[in-house]
């Protein structure tokens, strides 16, 4: 039971935690700027990651994947700085919230063993993915799909440097 277990967390939950990463993007965006869109991509940021559907001024591309991102499209051009760290920094803090609400649903919910193990394995991926969002650093060969990309952390101290 504990290996079934393992695949719901690997191939269900570690990509469902990052699309709401990069929802936490969408919503910042979407807090900040009055026009615009944003793209929430699950999977790859390629041409055959085609829209699958939309709410509201957010458009979802999704295929089964674990690296995700969000890119905004503004016919205003370019985001002020306050936007842009806003719209950066909502990512970590969705899964920084995702972390803390799991916890606690860990700790003061009785649940089945197993399941008790899922939750508190997702709270810790969304905490480890937390720290690796905000921490300011260029992701190295080994981050599958981010390799090279700075985090958020490092976009916002850019932003603060300017």
């Amino acid at each position: 039971m504990s290996f079934l277990f393992f695949l719901i967390f690997y191939f269900f939950l570690i990509p469902f935690c990052t699309l709401l990463h990069e929802i936490g993007h969408g919503i910042g965006f979407i807090l900040s700027a009055k026009d615009g869109i944003v793209r929430i991509y699950l999977g790859n940021r390629e041409s055959s990651n085609e829209e699958n559907f939309k709410i509201g001024r957010m458009h979802f591309h999704l295929l089964w994947g674990f690296a995700g991102y969000c890119t905004y499209h503004r016919k205003n051009g370019k985001l002020r700085r306050w936007q842009l760290v806003i719209f950066m920094l909502s990512g970590p803090i969705m899964s920084l919230l995702l972390s803390i609400i799991l916890a606690v649903i860990y700790i003061y919910m009785e649940l089945y063993s197993s399941i008790n193990g899922l939750v508190i394995g997702t709270a810790t991926y969304c905490f480890i993915q937390f720290f690796f969002t905000i921490i300011p650093i260029k992701y190295p060969f080994w981050f599958q799909g981010y390799k090279g990309l700075q985090s958020d952390g490092y976009q916002v101290l850019r932003l603060f440097k300017k």
